[in-house]
């Protein structure tokens, strides 16, 4: 046998060889509205979970009904739900007003224009932007 494998047989063994193929990168581009339309979008997200976030502050508070210790642990585990719940609120409100920046700074680039910050300017114009930067879990 010269070790080729027999007509109808299974080979065992390492197998090599090599592939040869392309490379493309896919792009994408945006125009100016789209852009703008973009940053609006990831703002009012933004506010959608400030608003969420606003709104539960509660949840941090809980208080057992009782003075027993199954009610005092409750309480402590909702306390702490609560907790978390606005850490995820928040990190994603954060994560929208950096998406709505970068927004910015691509339109900003593509309009030859200086980069200005999207959140200073829109918490600007909200009348209760004091009340939320004071807010911390």
């Amino acid at each position: 046998m010269t070790g080729e494998p027999r007509r109808g047989s299974t080979m065992r063994g390492i197998v090599g060889g090599s592939t040869e193929g392309t490379i493309t990168t896919g792009g994408f581009s945006y125009d100016e509205a789209t852009l703008e339309g973009l940053i609006t979008e990831w703002l009012a997200l933004s506010d959608d979970y400030d608003r969420s976030f606003r709104d539960s502050q509660d949840l941090v508070r809980v208080v057992g009904p009782g003075l027993d210790f199954a009610s005092r642990s409750v309480a402590k585990a909702a306390a702490s739900y609560g907790r978390n719940y606005l850490l995820y609120l928040r990190q994603n409100r954060d994560y929208c007003i950096e998406q709505a920046q970068l927004c910015q700074n691509a339109l900003d680039d593509y309009l030859g224009l200086e980069r200005r910050n999207v959140a200073e300017i829109h918490r600007a114009g909200e009348p209760d932007n004091d009340e939320r930067s004071g807010q911390e879990i």
